[in-house]
């Protein structure tokens, strides 16, 4: 039977098809462009690019954005023009500038020329300002770095955002350390800081807080005075076993991280770059968006006020 071959797992179970191949092309090399993010901060290696010139057969396909900036393959650019050619073999893709970044920081990292010691700082802390929500150890895989390195990257940096809680290289959104004048932290000392530990013991119930905040003996219900800033209330959220432990919390707690890294943008600057026939998608989406987060605030309240009821 003819066809794509491929194996049937153990157990019976559907075999998977192998993922498409990348499409190569050939580009001319005039067209290409260096990125005004390449990683390396002393510019191309003239040695090593005539070390690969001088090797026997072809090099593989270089990585290039559709803007024709490359992403990885310089050295191999530089080879192709000493041996007198005027296109190379590549691979096109649709990365974002940001994409593009992370990708040839990687890719560096990896293979051909290694990245120096500067280069990878230099990459690191592009990285911690494209993505100050990850966590040290995210970052340090991505840069080629160990993850102690790019914590004292990351405390040299002066203008980076304290945010409540980082995703790990799991994807997983765990809490740190609060600021000063963040919600005090109810927990005992001995509870693992990983927000994507295993569940906690039960917790004895605890009725929902009222709008001005009160006590229930042990331990300060989540009520947040309206003068906190909403990265001092989604701190406090992090903390909160009940939310930690449980699925449905870690996923609630997800996607209020996340809300949080785009509520501080400039819209007005970004709106006013989007062309016109966007617009209409962008309305219909931030309506949509708007619309579901305030149903979400209804239900809370809707439940709050429930609860107050019944220990009433």
């Amino acid at each position: 039977m003819s066809g794509a071959s491929s194996t049937r797992p153990a157990g019976g179970s559907v075999p998977q098809p192998d993922p498409p191949s990348p499409r190569v092309t050939r580009v001319p090399i005039a067209a290409l462009r260096t990125a005004p993010w390449y990683p390396r901060v002393a510019g191309l290696n003239e040695e090593h690019a005539r070390l690969l010139a001088e090797c026997d057969g072809e090099l593989p396909p270089i990585l290039v954005r559709r803007s024709m900036h490359v992403i990885d393959g310089a050295h191999r650019v530089r080879a192709a023009q000493l041996r007198g050619r005027n296109d190379i073999d590549a691979i096109v893709v649709d990365d974002s500038e940001d994409e593009a970044f992370i990708r040839s920081v990687t890719a560096n990292s990896r293979h051909g020329l290694p990245l120096t010691l500067r280069d990878r700082k230099q990459a690191a802390a592009r990285l911690l300002r494209m993505c100050p929500d990850k966590s040290d150890r995210a970052i340090a895989e991505l840069a080629g770095l160990s993850g102690k390195t790019v914590g004292a990257l990351r405390r040299s940096i002066d203008d980076l955002p304290q945010l409540g809680a980082r995703v790990g290289r799991d994807g997983r959104v765990r809490a740190i350390s609060a600021p000063r004048d963040a919600v005090p932290d109810s927990r005992p000392a001995t509870d693992p800081p990983d927000a994507g530990a295993g569940p906690a013991a039960p917790a004895e119930p605890r009725r929902a807080p009222s709008r001005t905040g009160e006590s229930t003996g042990s331990s300060t219900l989540l009520a947040f005075p309206a003068h906190q800033q909403p990265q001092q209330i989604l701190a406090g959220l992090m903390r909160d076993p009940s939310l930690r432990y449980t699925e449905a919390g870690r996923t609630l707690l997800r996607g209020l991280h996340q809300q949080s890294m785009v509520t501080d943008q400039p819209w007005a600057s970004l709106i006013s770059a989007v062309l016109p026939h966007c617009l209409p998608a962008v309305i219909t989406l931030a309506n949509s968006y708007a619309e579901s987060w305030k149903q979400l605030g209804e239900l809370a309240e809707q439940l709050m006020q429930c609860s107050d009821r019944k220990v009433s």
